[in-house]
């Protein structure tokens, strides 16, 4: 039976084992798929092999922290592939332990959440060429109407850079700002 419900997780699931230093021991065909890479490229790397640039250290400092301490780590980590791709997943990390209560090991099981991601940068994405045809649409109307537009956009990612919002935040505001000419000039 135990074998059933070890089938069901891993048929289902992204999954992955590492030792206590956090080198792969164990890779399903699910993390081969998504990932790009062979078992046999996976086993005996650091599990850092799929770490993507653009996670910040401290989200792995306090995974790394939360694991040790023996609780298990939720959270969504963004992931590359063997080709340089990047895919997001909804992570749970569970330290497994001996009778004696020693972590021996640690499990990652993961869901993709990648398409929720390229969903959202495309609504993004739509949501800045609306604006900029916005822009288009008053700079038709009325140049200065127009650039209104932009200077507003301008104003807003310096007011959020003021108040301290995250750069994620301000650069989608900054790209709003379609005229380097105009954006530059305020």
């Amino acid at each position: 039976m135990i074998q059933q419900y070890k089938k069901a997780i891993e048929n289902s699931n992204i999954v992955s084992k590492t030792d206590i230093n956090g080198i792969i021991t164990f890779v399903n065909d699910e993390f081969c798929k998504i990932s790009g890479y062979t078992r046999k490229e996976l086993i005996g790397q650091n599990h850092n092999i799929i770490r993507h640039s653009d996670v910040r250290r401290e989200v792995f400092k306090n995974l790394w922290l939360t694991i040790k301490s023996g609780k298990t780590w939720y959270g969504i980590i963004k992931n590359k592939t063997k080709l340089g791709d990047s895919y997001w997943v909804d992570s749970t990390i569970v330290p497994i332990k001996n009778k004696k209560g020693k972590i021996i090991e640690y499990m990652g099981i993961r869901k993709s959440v990648t398409s929720l991601f390229e969903l959202h940068d495309e609504i993004e994405h739509t949501q800045k060429e609306i604006i900029y045809r916005m822009g288009e649409i008053g700079e038709t109307r009325s140049k200065e109407t127009g650039q209104h537009v932009k200077r507003v956009a301008e104003y807003s990612k310096i007011l959020a850079i003021l108040y301290g919002l995250g750069l994620l935040f301000v650069q989608s505001i900054s790209d709003t700002c379609t005229s380097p000419s105009i954006c530059s000039s305020i």
